[in-house]
Order: C-alpha cells, then sequence, then structure tokens
C-alpha cells in the first residue's frame, strides 16, 4: 500500500515566486490571479490585456487599465513556507450561503484523523462544502455561491474559519471574492472538478501536479493576449500601408526622403517645417510649370511682352496720377480759388465808375481779353505811339470803328482806369495763374484706355490686381476731368480720394514676368530644364505635404504604436515559461511520482483498464505527463492514443483522477489536511469499500474530512476505521429544519447511528411524546408519537442486524462476515420472537401501510412506547451477556465523537 511520504522539494509555488521577480507586471499579476482562483476568466484576460497595454503608453480599448498586484508571498498557498501543515478546525458564521443559517457551526476532528459530514440531497452540505473549497482555493471551476434568493440586499458569501498550524488555532473571516489566508491553500481539495483536471477530457489526459498547471495556464494567457496584439499590429500594418499607398510624391526630394522614411522617432515639428508652402512658391511653381509648357522661346516672348505691356503702364500711371496728386490738385484749387477772389475784389473797386447802362461783361475774363486785343491794334496798328485809348474828338473806336461820342469817350476812360487799376491787376495775376495750370491740365491724357490694355495680362497673370488697377485708373481720370471741370466753371469742389497705387505690385510683376522670361527661354537648354524639372518636383511634393500633413502625422502616430504593441508582444513570449515548466517538471514529475501513480491504481484495485502515467510530448508553458490507456493484449503493453473520457467508464475515470490526486498527495512536502467531496461518485459497492480503506489509511498520517450523501459509503468508512488502530473518528450530519438546509447535528444520522445510540435518541423522543401527552390534545400527541413509533420499528431491524445476527450481514456493506456466524447461536427463539413482535406491532401502526376504515390505528400510550424501548435493550443485554458467557465478545460499536470532545 502506497505510504504518503512527504517529498523532500519544496513547493513549485515558492521556485514560481522566485523565478517571476523580474517578469512583466502582467505576467505576475496574471500569476497571482491563476494561483488564487485557477485558470483565467475572459474578463481577467481583458484586464491583463490593459496592464500589458497600459505598461507600453498605450491606450487599453477597454477604459483605464487596474492597477497591477503582482504575485506576492501572501498569495502563495501555505504563505512562504510550502511545508506547513494545515488542519481545519470549524466553519461558523456563514452569511449569503445560499439558505444556510448563520448560527451554525460545522467543526472538524483532529489532525490526523477521519471526519464525515453527511448531507441527504438539499439538506444543504454542499452549501458548506463550496464554502470551504473556494476559501481552501480547490482546483477546477468551483461553483459559484448564491445568497438566498429571498434576500433583500444580499452581499457576498462571508464565514468564519478557525485553522490550525501545529498547536496554534488561527480565525479568519473569509469573504468570497477576497483572497483568502494563503494557509488555507495548502489543505488539499478532491472534487468532481478536481477529477476532471486530474483526468482532462480534451485528448489524452495530462496530470498535473498541485503549482504545475500555473505556467501552462501563464502559457495560454500569453497566447491569447499575444493573439488580439497580433491582430491590432497587423490591423495597424494595413493602415500604414494604405496610407503610404495613396500618397503619391517624388522620393529624390526633399519631403519624398522625409515622408518616406517616417517613423515613430520622427517628430511632428519637422513635417509642420517640410510642408511651408508660401504665395511666391505657388508662383515659382506655376512660372516653372508655364516654363516648361510649350515652345519655351514662344512663351518667353510673350512673357516678355506682357512685362513690357504692364511695366509701360504702370510708368505712365504713375506719371500721371503725379500729375494729378494730392499737391498739384491743392496748388489747381488754391489757383482757382486766388483767382475768382482777385476778380471779386476788382469789379468791387471798379464799382463807383460804372454806370447802369455799362455792359455787365465788363468784368468778364473774355471782355478783357477784348479789351487787351484792342488795346493791341490801337497801339500798333491804328494810332501808333498814342495811349490807349484815344479818346480824342477825331478818334474812333477801335472796335466798332465808329466816331467816338461823348458818353464813349467817357466810357473808355473810366474802362482804362479799371484795367489800370491794381486790383485788376491782382486778378489779372490770379487769372494768369489759372491760364498756366489749365495749360498743363489740357495736355493731360486719361487713363482707362491704357488700362484695358492690359487687362488680358493681369487676368492671367494676377487677376486680382485689374480690379486696384481697374479703381486706380478710373480715380487718376475722374481727377483730371474734375480738374477741367472747376477750370471751366472758375469754382473749385472737393476732390475724391485716389487709392493706393498698384504701380508699384505692376512692376514688381513686371520683374517677375522678365525672370519667367528668362526662366522660359532657358527651358530650352536641356541642362537648366532639368534644373528647373528638379525645383518643380520640390516644390510639388512641398505643395502636396501641405495638404497631408496631418495624414503624415497620422502615419507617426501609427508607427508609434506599432513600436508599443511590439514591445507588448516581446512581454508575450513563453520560451522561459516553457523552460521553467520544464525545470519544474523534472524536479515535481519524477519517477517516484509515475511510480505513486501505479501504486495508488493498485491500491483502488482498478483492475477494469490498464492505464499509466506517462511523459508527453511538451508544449507551449509545460511539459505534460498524461495518463494513457494500455493495450494489454500486446507484448510488451503499448499506450493507445485515444480520450480516457471516452473509454472509461465514470466510475472508471473517478477510480483514475482519484488515484491520480493520491499520487499528488504522496509527493507534497507538508501534511496538510485533505477534504473530499463525495469521492465515491459513480462508484459500485467494492470499489467504494477499497476508496474507504484508502481514506482511512491516509487519516492516519493527517485530516481526512469527507462530505458525502452515501451512507452505504459511511458505513465502509465505520468499518474501515474500525478496523484501524486508536482512529479519531467524528460523525455529524447536517439536516433540513422547518423546511430550511443547514442544520448542524453531531454524532450520525438515524440510519447509521449505533443501536445504543438509537436508544439513547428514542427514550429522548419518547419522554417528549409523554409531555405532549399530559399537557395537549389527542391530535398533537399522534403527531408526535407516529414518528417514534417509525423509528422503533427501525430500530429493531438494525438490532436483528448487529445483535442478533452479529454483524454476520450488514446493510450497506458489501462483504459478508462469514467468522461470526458461529455467534448467532446463542439467539433464543424467544429473543427472535420479541424482536419479531415489537416490530410487527410497530409495522401495523405507522402511516407507511394502508389501513382499513373500519379499523382504526391505536396509537400506542407512552407507557407502550417505554416498554417497546426497556424490551429491545434488554434483548441487546441478553444477547450480549450470553455470547459473552460463551466467551464470545459482543460485536463492538463504533464509538460516538461529539463534536466537543473532538478539539480539547
Amino acid at each position: 500500500m502506497p505510504d504518503p511520504t512527504p517529498a523532500s522539494p519544496p513547493s513549485p509555488f515558492i521556485s514560481i515566486l522566485a523565478w517571476s521577480a523580474n517578469w512583466p507586471d502582467w505576467q505576475r499579476d496574471a500569476l497571482r490571479r491563476i494561483v488564487e482562483s485557477g485558470p483565467l476568466s475572459g474578463e481577467a484576460l481583458l484586464e491583463l490585456t490593459a496592464i500589458c497595454r497600459a505598461t507600453h503608453g498605450l491606450l487599453p480599448a477597454t477604459g483605464p487599465a487596474p492597477t497591477a498586484a503582482p504575485l506576492t508571498a501572501a498569495h502563495m498557498p501555505g504563505g512562504t513556507d510550502g511545508n506547513t501543515a494545515v488542519s481545519l478546525v470549524e466553519l461558523s458564521d456563514l452569511q449569503n450561503v445560499g439558505r444556510l443559517p448563520s448560527d451554525q457551526a460545522l467543526s472538524f476532528g483532529l489532525a490526523p484523523g477521519l471526519t464525515v459530514i453527511y448531507g441527504e440531497n438539499g439538506a444543504g452540505k454542499s452549501g458548506y462544502a463550496r464554502v470551504i473549497k473556494k476559501a481552501c482555493r480547490a482546483r477546477g471551476a468551483v461553483q459559484d455561491i448564491q445568497p438566498d434568493f429571498s434576500a433583500d440586499a444580499p452581499g457576498p458569501a462571508n464565514a468564519t474559519i478557525v485553522y490550525r498550524v501545529g498547536s496554534a488555532d488561527t480565525r479568519v473571516v473569509w469573504t468570497d471574492g477576497s483572497a483568502a489566508d494563503p494557509n488555507l491553500g495548502n489543505i488539499f481539495v478532491f472534487d468532481s472538478f478536481s477529477a476532471r483536471i486530474h483526468v482532462g477530457e480534451d485528448g489524452p489526459a495530462c496530470f498535473k501536479p498541485r503549482g504545475l498547471d500555473v505556467l501552462p495556464e501563464l502559457a495560454r494567457a500569453c497566447d491569447l493576449i499575444k493573439a488580439e496584439l497580433q491582430k491590432e499590429l497587423a490591423a495597424t500594418l494595413a493602415d500604414c500601408k494604405r496610407a503610404a499607398e495613396a500618397w503619391a510624391y517624388n522620393a529624390s526630394t526633399a519631403v519624398g526622403k522625409l515622408v518616406s522614411a517616417v517613423s515613430a522617432a520622427t517628430m511632428p515639428a519637422t513635417i509642420d517645417a517640410a510642408s511651408e508652402f508660401t504665395d511666391a512658391d505657388e508662383q515659382r511653381l506655376e512660372d516653372i510649370r508655364a516654363s516648361l509648357s510649350g515652345d519655351p522661346k514662344t512663351r518667353a516672348s510673350d512673357t516678355a511682352a506682357a512685362a513690357k505691356r504692364i511695366r509701360t503702364f504702370a510708368e505712365s500711371a504713375r506719371s500721371r496720377a503725379a500729375l494729378v496728386d494730392d499737391t498739384f490738385m491743392l496748388k489747381l484749387g488754391a489757383a482757382i480759388k486766388d483767382a475768382e477772389t482777385t476778380a471779386r475784389a476788382a469789379a468791387s473797386a471798379a464799382g463807383p465808375e460804372s454806370k447802369p447802362d455799362d455792359l455787365p461783361w465788363g468784368s468778364d475774363d473774355v471782355w478783357r481779353e477784348l479789351w487787351k486785343a484792342a488795346r493791341k491794334f490801337s497801339e500798333t496798328t491804328a494810332y501808333p505811339g498814342e495811349s490807349f485809348p484815344v479818346a480824342n474828338a477825331a478818334a474812333k473806336c477801335v472796335l466798332c470803328h465808329q466816331p467816338l461820342q461823348p458818353a464813349a469817350i467817357d466810357r473808355y476812360a473810366r474802362f482804362n482806369k479799371f484795367v489800370a487799376d491794381e486790383t485788376r491787376k491782382q486778378a489779372d495775376a490770379a487769372g494768369a495763374k489759372v491760364a498756366e495750370l489749365k495749360e498743363v491740365v489740357d495736355t493731360l491724357r486719361t487713363i482707362g484706355t491704357e488700362a484695358a490694355d492690359i487687362e488680358a495680362d493681369l487676368q492671367r497673370e494676377a487677376s486680382e490686381a485689374f480690379v486696384a488697377v481697374e479703381a486706380f485708373a478710373r480715380a487718376v481720370d475722374g481727377r483730371v476731368l474734375h480738374a477741367r471741370t472747376c477750370l471751366k466753371g472758375g469754382v473749385w469742389t472737393a476732390v475724391l480720394a485716389v487709392p493706393e497705387s498698384p504701380c508699384a505690385m505692376l512692376v514688381a510683376l513686371a520683374d517677375a514676368l522678365d525672370v519667367r522670361a528668362r526662366h522660359e527661354l532657358a527651358a530650352a537648354d536641356p541642362e537648366k530644364a532639368k534644373a528647373l524639372v528638379a525645383e518643380q518636383n520640390e516644390l510639388t511634393d512641398k505643395r502636396w505635404l501641405t495638404g497631408r500633413k496631418e495624414e503624415v502625422k497620422a502615419q507617426i502616430a501609427r508607427q508609434a504604436q506599432l513600436t508599443k504593441l511590439k514591445k507588448c508582444l516581446e512581454d508575450c513570449t513563453t520560451n522561459a515559461i516553457t523552460f521553467k515548466s520544464g525545470e519544474l517538471h523534472e524536479v515535481h514529475v519524477t519517477e517516484k511520482f509515475c511510480k505513486a501513480f501505479e501504486d495508488e491504481l493498485a491500491a483502488l484495485e482498478m483492475n477494469t483498464l490498464s492505464v499509466k502515467l506517462e511523459e508527453r510530448k511538451g508544449v507551449k508553458g509545460e511539459r505534460k505527463f498524461g495518463v494513457r490507456i494500455l493495450d494489454t493484449s500486446k507484448a510488451p503493453p503499448a499506450t493507445v492514443d485515444a480520450k480516457v473520457s471516452e473509454i472509461a467508464s465514470e466510475g472508471e475515470h473517478r477510480c483514475i483522477a482519484l488515484a491520480a490526486f493520491m499520487a499528488e498527495l504522496s509527493q507534497a512536502s507538508h501534511k496538510s489536511a485533505v477534504v473530499f467531496d463525495d469521492p465515491v461518485s459513480s462508484m459500485d459497492h467494492k470499489r467504494r469499500a477499497t476508496i474507504a480503506s484508502r481514506l482511512v489509511r491516509e487519516a492516519a498520517h493527517r485530516q481526512v474530512v469527507v462530505f458525502t450523501h452515501d451512507l452505504a459509503f459511511i458505513c465502509d468508512l465505520d468499518s474501515a476505521a474500525a478496523r484501524a488502530e486508536a482512529m479519531d473518528f467524528q460523525s455529524q450530519y447536517i439536516e433540513r429544519l422547518a423546511g430550511k438546509p443547514g442544520q448542524v447535528l453531531p454524532g450520525r444520522v438515524w440510519d447509521a447511528k449505533s443501536c445504543k445510540g438509537q436508544m439513547k435518541t428514542l427514550n429522548e423522543q419518547a419522554r417528549h411524546a409523554e409531555k405532549v401527552y399530559l399537557t395537549r390534545g389527542e391530535t398533537e400527541y399522534r403527531e408526535a408519537t407516529m414518528p417514534v413509533v417509525s423509528r422503533i420499528r427501525g430500530a429493531c431491524e438494525r438490532i436483528i442486524e448487529l445483535h442478533l445476527l452479529d454483524g454476520v450481514i450488514k446493510r450497506h456493506d458489501s462483504r459478508i462476515d462469514v467468522r461470526r456466524s458461529p455467534s448467532i447461536a446463542v439467539v433464543t427463539v424467544e429473543q427472535w420472537k420479541a424482536v419479531h413482535s415489537i416490530w410487527k406491532d410497530c409495522s401495523n401502526i405507522i402511516e407507511a401501510h394502508s389501513k382499513s376504515l373500519s379499523g382504526p390505528v391505536n396509537i400506542p400510550t407512552p407507557d407502550q412506547l417505554k416498554r417497546w424501548i426497556q424490551d429491545l435493550e434488554g434483548t441487546i443485554e441478553d444477547v450480549q451477556r450470553a455470547r459473552a458467557d460463551r466467551g464470545g465478545a459482543p460485536l463492538a460499536e463504533p464509538a460516538q465523537v461529539s463534536a466537543s470532545s473532538a478539539h480539547p
């Protein structure tokens, strides 16, 4: 039989903790989750992915990344001391665990020793078991613990757990969803979920000793996260490629070289600087394109002609604008105003000499001109040598050639005096100045027609400039016309302003056209044309970048994204994980372990299917040791590559899993408690008894706790414990009370109690029935009595089994103990009849049998109940005494260990 002797290597968890110190935070956080809760959920993988991305500056798709909580000694099962032996003492104060009450306590026996906890379906046993499995970090998918569905606002499940290390007890409060005390992780758990891990269902199963399933799960997480990152990487690469393919630039230009070399290190400011494209650059590009199109010489000639026309107009417009500039117009206005003023003064001076019959135009300029002409005619032709006007009696008027009458002579004298007056001289001088300026104005030509001559040139070269030129020409021409109008009327009015002269702009344009003409002419030279093409490419790409710079900056961001994704992928490599896992397998999965597995199979009498533990080809993160089916028809036996779950029955599957679990247990470096939850599910009676013996042997070395709903298995454990020496055996059972599950009671359930225990219970119930009989009505007494009658009938059957038959045949037991058959002879006929009579009376009363309506059931009185119990106890004593007298020891009944005596 295998002896669970501790192996020397420390726990794999300790090695993993030390090894992970320098690994990425997300992997250390993943290790913590795996150690605490087992396989990673989808939500956990999303959080780990977020941590991995955030480490390298990538915004997680799911929002802010949680703070990494790396694996530490506090998270390790058993803490930093992998050799700590931990046993359970008590589980109590349950809250939000289904409908289990909070005032119940489940106690556990000594270590080493065996604790059996029985519960029928729906009694609440599974609720207590789930708390232990979660708190002790059982492998496999432990079922969620749900609160009472009728609770108003339940919180997470929690309970108080007392465990023992050495002689010291520690009380901890466990809350579902929070890390449990690490020492509880040293406790081993076997149930249907962990059985599926020990014997997998996806291909030939592999066994992973406790702790060795951590790194394979980490490798799986690496692969899953890596796959998601690679999808993003591929998508980002595709975006980069699409963007680059949509760009059209010359690879030889400065812009082309910059854009083609864009990377995560490219500064966005560099793109901004390279994309600066001015109006001058635009004009230069247009000039070069024009230079390179058509016949260079013809284009150069046309361009030079346009430049000449524009320059000529600019020079003409500038000179004419200067003639009617503000200075000239002010001078002209002042002259006209002065002439007007002096003329009025002269007229005023001549006023007293005038007579009513004088012509009104005497002060008119035209008349004065006429007077001047008359003076000249008189002095040069009519009366040479005589002062004008000649006004003697013989003289004639030089204007009408008529003799001068006295009145005319008088008028001549007065008019001459007027003309000769000083005021008149000033007026004449002012008029002469106006006349001088008028001669200048008369020479001015308008420039509107000349502006129209360059309209086509400007529309082609600078369309917006013609508007300014046209407005300027209109203003200059308006001043010329204004001057003429004011000169003609002799009255000066306000002049309109002239807009800013475009002449300088036109000269600059003409200069630029001259330069273009030279370039266009140079385009006829192949070498110069080549240089122009290169310059054109540079300017074209520069203008292209101006419109695409945001796209290029986005490409820089994508390149940075790629760099960060690649760093994340580096954190998902599994080479070191695989190597470390192989190293742990070398240490912990040894030939000794494989031999222990074979020994356990033999101890469990697994002979219906041949299997062995065999090393399999390694995969990422692990070196597998799989349970392989053996084909014993071949010599030597060969393994079969088939799924155990498809070949083995449920019972064989469970037996193989239990053998693997016990083999692992034999390799453990500590003797902590082991908890079994329904370990014999799907087992037949032969293997069930074998497993009971194996668990009892294990209980000699450590605390063994068994949850079960199988009364037959309890009997098998009872028998095996009875055969063991000094075995600490504690029994408890869980039942429903007032329709609610979870009531914990010490000892064994009624059907599993010894006769002595049953008699004790019957006496207590009989006393209760008597009290009801004396204080309440017949109906209440009937309700209190019928269960007692039913149990007395059952006690009769138990007495026949254990005492009259002396255990030769036992219910739920697969064996017939022929060695005890001679002891049956001591039982007398009267004793058989006494027990049978009580059994018959009870059978006629219990409601399990239908009764005739004409013959109502007579409920026994309290005295009758007492007599039946006393008669049964007396029969037991008589039979035991008779056997003792014949030298045969009576059948030993298992001692009842109370909850209070389990932990002194």
